[in-house]
């Protein structure tokens, strides 16, 4: 019997690292690479893409109070994961700016959108995604939408180029929808 006892030993160690239970929580990753490859039309990426993740789990350029400071708590009160942010330009140096906010849930993401916190009473229909919400604020024109577990936002700095914005926010929310949750 003794002779089999460090293998046991090391066996119930094994064992014990693969139960779900053991293991400690991960974050879910950012969005997928297709994400930061697709730009909106007439609109080249500005910068690079920037992915921010928790306190505990902070991705590349930080966590989310390295983004939006105080502000990100309303969003880790609803289960925040990671951001990704992309900035866009047109040739009239127009902005496109697209964050898509990763939640644990898909029900986290959809009471991040009911919260007016984040989108203020107001808004208008969204005919890209119903449960969406848009505003018109001239020259502004932003909104917001969710797919998945993700809370997407995106603004254009000329409320004329909304159809642009709402094409882009089509393209976005196919990409997402092929994301596993």
């Amino acid at each position: 019997m003794h002779q089999y006892f460090p293998a046991l030993v090391v066996l119930l160690f094994v064992l014990s690292c693969s139960t779900p239970s053991s293991q400690s929580a991960r974050a879910p990753g950012p969005p997928p690479g297709a994400l930061a490859a697709v730009a909106p039309e007439g609109s080249t990426l500005s910068g690079q893409p920037r992915y921010f993740g928790t306190e505990a789990h902070p991705f590349k350029d930080g966590n989310i109070f390295n983004y939006i400071d105080g502000g990100g708590m309303v969003y880790v009160d609803h289960g925040f994961t990671d951001l990704f942010h992309a900035e866009y330009v047109d040739d009239r140096g127009n902005t496109i700016t697209l964050d898509v906010y990763g939640m644990s849930t898909p029900d986290q993401a959809r009471q991040a959108l009911a919260d007016e916190r984040i989108c203020p009473a107001g808004a208008g229909p969204l005919e890209l995604d119903t449960s969406g919400k848009s505003y018109r604020f001239p020259p502004d024109y932003f909104f917001y939408f969710v797919q998945g577990r993700r809370l997407v936002y995106l603004h254009v700095s000329d409320d004329r180029l909304s159809a642009r914005l709402a094409r882009f926010g089509a393209t976005v929310k196919s990409i997402l929808a092929k994301e596993k949750s």
